[in-house]
């Protein structure tokens, strides 16, 4: 009899645009820090640091869901 695997985790974010089923909780702190630091940096319009999260989380959505990683 095969065992028993333990359930996914889910995904990390919820429902609606921003919903990215792929992108770990460990690849999201990755992106806002990055996101932190280039605010830090150069103090960009908040829209463009809305932006530009959201499309670091789809790119790491997509990585995610052909098993690939975020490296610095």
């Amino acid at each position: 009899m095969a065992e028993a695997r333990p359930p996914d985790p889910g995904p990390v974010s919820g429902g609606g645009r921003n919903y990215h089923p792929h992108l770990s909780a460990e690849h999201r702190d990755i992106i806002d820090k990055a996101i932190a630091q280039y605010a830090a940096q150069k103090n960009p319009k908040p829209t463009t640091v809305k932006r530009y999260t959201q499309v670091l989380r789809r790119l790491g959505n997509h990585l995610g869901a052909h098993r690939q990683k975020i490296d610095l």
